[in-house]
This record gives C-alpha cells, sequence and structure tokens, in this order.
C-alpha cells in the first residue's frame, strides 16, 4: 500500500483497512479455536 499511496495517507489507509480487518477477524477465530481446544 505503501508503494501505491505513497504521498496519499488517506487512500494508504483506507486501502489497508480490509486487510486489518480480516487479519483481526483471522485472530479472533484462532483464539476462540485455541479456548475451545483448552476447555475440552
Amino acid at each position: 500500500m505503501a508503494q501505491r499511496f505513497p504521498r496519499d495517507r488517506i487512500s494508504y489507509t483506507e486501502g489497508k483497512a480490509p486487510f486489518i480487518t480480516d487479519v483481526i477477524e483471522k485472530a479472533k477465530r484462532e483464539e476462540q479455536t485455541h479456548v475451545q481446544k483448552n476447555e475440552a
């Protein structure tokens, strides 16, 4: 993203948002799976 928007912080941030959201959701799912395995 930095190469695509080297001087446009707003577009950089907006373009990066979906990636960050996906990473956070994946981490939440992995954490939930880990918690469920430890409770069993």
